[in-house]
């Protein structure tokens, strides 16, 4: 180890003019990072301490690591390539992540500024901003979206929604030209001249957790990634994730324009894991999705072998699969309105190849072609369970549950602050502020087939201030009005609501100025609400929100098929311009 890092330093006053940013110059190295963490597995080293400075560094891999810390003060790794995760764990077990900072060049995402805006607001032109990365006709630039920010404010514009494109041109490497794929959005109308843009483009992550044990984050700072800054799947143990920070790093060289994005999606993606986080003391901010992601899966039962055997069927890899284990609850919901039939002991969970006859119907079901990737697995429970194909599954055990989030700062970016599929949690004492869409939002989320119903979830003594501004709350589809929302996706109207998020109580929050409701409950059964202070809600015209869904949202505190709900010695400020009442129960 000592002579590689003899022979980084050599090559040092090759690289020490490099710099990521247009802060000042500090020591560079290029550093070979993947043969030190090797060196240390191989010794069984207890500690990896990393040089100070900025390493020019490759994504690398943690592989049967145990019990190692890798420990970076005052040190920026500053990835030169991505294709992946940048730092990628696997088959490990208690390892921990500590004190240094992430970062990549070239940046993952570029930003520009609108040139041109054709006359039904559907075709922009834009300019790449000095400093940013120039345009690649091998990526379709703004293919997993683009934002819109306000170039006063440097924030996503709250009248105008996300924008997905029809459409992608390359004009010169620093211009280029899209068009907007949906026509109906009265906020496409309110881009102007000059607003800056944000592409969005993920490939991977800054930390990828795959098949392993109690992996801890302590004192990190993620600047950017190619996707979220960790995504944690089939983990047994824990994570403790301490003090760390999603921000935007510095402008590169040659900018004026600050960075707009932090991660170019989540801050935290966790999901088919047996055990959710403990998250406390933490800043996340400028993500281009949510802070946190908190899941498991819903699928549907492919075939009725018998009442006690089923196959559930997926275009997608089942990596749930992995996770499961004998006596794991199998939750079946019926498959229009998700109502839940049966909560039954698993005998056995295997991906299999199914025989010809239930291939056959699966596809059919699915209407998929035969060369078309088809991945099912055979379930054997313990009880038998009356339900058909066509129906849903999903396995609370492996959604994360058993969360901690505590003492945390969520800010300053689009979308939600924790989106939680998971159950038995706590959420308290956290600030949510000048967040797109939702500060915390409980429940399945099966539009794309992600979380489950919730159960026994405490959210106490948070506060959340200027929520939920962004145009797509106020759609009719929309189903997120609310700074807190206990949620139900139902947009079939032909089917009754069910009542599946069950025992959560909602207290001693603070929530005040809101785009839309205070609390907005769908679907929820022994919901507690208490000692909350709410105010200065819908301050945006709430009328139609949510219609298409069968939901109101204009109360305070709105409640939308919700059974067995208590509501005591709650407070109510002023109220904002198009609030009804402090409480609207519907039905």
């Amino acid at each position: 180890m000592k002579i590689r890092l003899f022979l980084a330093k050599l090559i040092m006053f090759f690289a020490c003019s490099y710099s990521t940013t247009a802060a000042s110059p500090v020591e560079t190295q290029i550093f070979d990072l993947q043969a030190a963490i090797n060196e240390a597995i191989k010794e069984k080293e207890r500690v990896l301490e990393l040089p100070e400075g900025r390493l020019l560094v490759e994504p690398i891999e943690i592989s049967e690591a145990s019990h190692l810390t890798i420990r970076g003060e005052n040190t920026e790794l500053v990835f030169t390539s991505y294709t992946n995760s940048l730092i990628k764990v696997t088959r490990s077990s208690h390892v921990t992540l500590e004190g240094f900072t992430i970062d990549c060049n070239p940046l993952p995402f570029t930003q520009g500024v609108v040139t041109s805006i054709s006359e039904d607001h559907r075709t922009l032109e834009y300019k790449v901003l000095d400093g940013y990365p120039e345009l690649d006709d091998t990526i379709k630039p703004g293919r997993h979206g683009v934002f819109v920010y306000d170039p006063k404010t440097l924030f996503w514009r709250s009248n105008v929604p996300d924008l997905y494109l029809e459409s992608s041109e390359v004009l010169s490497p620093k211009k280029g030209k899209f068009r907007i794929s949906t026509p109906n959005l009265p906020g496409y109308q309110n881009i102007e001249i000059g607003d800056y843009l944000a592409f969005k483009h993920f490939i991977g992550a800054g930390i990828g957790v795959h098949d392993s044990e109690r992996i801890d984050l302590k004192d990190l700072t993620v600047y950017t990634c190619p996707g979220a800054g960790m995504i944690y799947r089939r983990g047994v143990g824990a994570p403790h994730i301490t003090n760390c920070t999603i921000k935007p790093g510095p402008p590169p060289q040659g900018a004026i324009v600050p960075r707009l994005l932090s991660t170019t999606a989540d801050g935290f993606n966790i999901a088919y894991t047996r055990q959710g986080p403990i998250m406390e003391d933490c800043d996340f901010s400028y993500m281009g999705d949510d802070a946190i992601n908190l899941h498991g899966t819903i699928v549907n039962v492919g075939f009725k072998e018998s009442e006690t055997v089923y196959w559930t069927s997926s275009k997608f890899w089942p990596e749930y699969s992995i996770s499961l284990q004998a006596g794991d609850i199998a939750q079946f919901m019926q498959r229009d309105s998700y109502q839940i039939l049966a909560e039954v002991p698993i005998k056995s969970a295997k991906r299999e190849t199914p025989p010809e006859s239930v291939d056959f119907s699966i596809r059919k079901q699915l209407g998929l072609d035969d060369d078309q990737k088809l991945y099912c697995v055979r379930i054997e429970l313990e009880d038998p369970v009356e339900a058909q194909a066509g129906d849903h599954l999903g396995f609370p055990s492996v959604a994360s549950p058993d969360f901690v989030f505590r003492s945390n700062y969520f800010h300053d970016h689009r979308a939600r602050g924790l989106r939680i599929g998971a159950s038995h949690g706590l959420i308290e004492n956290n600030t949510f502020e000048r967040i797109k869409q939702t500060g915390i939002s409980l429940g399945p989320h099966a539009i794309h087939h992600e979380g489950n119903w919730v159960q026994d979830i405490t959210v106490r003594g948070n506060t959340f201030k200027n929520i939920g501004f962004d145009d797509r709350v106020f759609e009719s589809g929309s189903y997120q009005g609310g700074a807190i929302v206990v949620q139900h996706f139902l947009p079939n109207k032909n089917v009754e609501y069910s009542q599946g998020n069950r025992n959560i109580t909602i207290e001693n929050n603070t929530i005040w100025n809101t785009g839309a409701a205070g609390i907005l409950a769908i679907s929820a059964d022994e919901l507690i609400i208490r000692s909350n202070l709410i105010g200065q809600t819908q301050q945006l015209n709430t009328k139609g929100v949510g219609s298409r869904m069968r939901l109101q949202c204009n109360g305070a505190i709105s409640l939308n098929h919700c059974t067995n709900v208590v509501l005591e010695d709650n407070r109510f400020g002023p109220f904002g311009p198009f609030c009804k009442n402090e409480v609207v129960r519907n039905p």
